[in-house]
């Protein structure tokens, strides 16, 4: 089983069948009243909460794991978008047609975007939802990634190349290389870079 370490002002780890959230005391959730975790205490020594299918989850495959400013944890799965508030997960019914929650980022400005497994790209702000339009040649791909840039820019990886937001539009980024490379992950640097890993195609 990998474990994958996330670091958003708490830390949580997680895996593709559970989520885990570790905690100093019995109760603080995600160490944001402990800090990070200490590097000379064992996993062990810490107490560990899993969650699943029998206590809230709709679906034990979690792709991304998002902490907002305003303290809510949000969730991405197979089964839906999840928002846990420490004690209870909210599942949100305007997106169960939506296949597969992916990728979730929160932008500057506090808004929460979403790309899923069939290719919609969504943001959500002042509790709505709104689904952007994409260029033909990004229907019903899975997105991967999303990253925003010192600009503001919101950086989108697909299986079907590179993207970005212009103007509500998802577009395509016109270049050979980019133009169909299936895109893992996407990072941005304080030079203005766009780091973009790809498969088979190198960083």
């Amino acid at each position: 089983m990998k474990l994958l370490i996330k670091h958003s002002r708490g830390i949580k780890l997680f895996c593709c069948a559970l989520l885990f959230a570790f905690s100093a005391t019995s109760n603080a959730w995600l160490l944001q009243q402990q800090g990070d975790l200490n590097p000379n205490k064992r996993l062990t020594q810490y107490i560990i909460d899993v969650w699943t299918t029998d206590n809230g989850l709709p679906n034990n495959g979690i792709l991304d794991i998002e902490l907002t400013r305003d303290g809510y944890q949000w969730i991405a799965t197979y089964g839906g978008l999840l928002r846990f508030d420490g004690t209870n997960f909210q599942l949100f019914p305007e997106l169960m047609n939506v296949n597969g929650i992916r990728s979730l980022i929160e932008d500057a400005g506090g808004r929460l975007w979403i790309g899923s497994d069939d290719g919609a790209l969504i943001n959500y702000k002042d509790g709505n939802f709104t689904f952007l339009e994409l260029d033909e040649e990004l229907l019903n791909t899975s997105i991967t990634s999303i990253e925003e840039d010192s600009d503001g820019k919101i950086w989108v990886g697909t299986r079907s190349g590179m993207a970005f937001v212009n103007e509500g539009r998802l577009q395509q980024v016109d270049h050979p290389l980019l133009a169909q490379a299936f895109i893992y992950s996407v990072e941005t640097d304080n030079a203005g870079n766009v780091w973009i890993g790809t498969s088979g195609l190198g960083l």
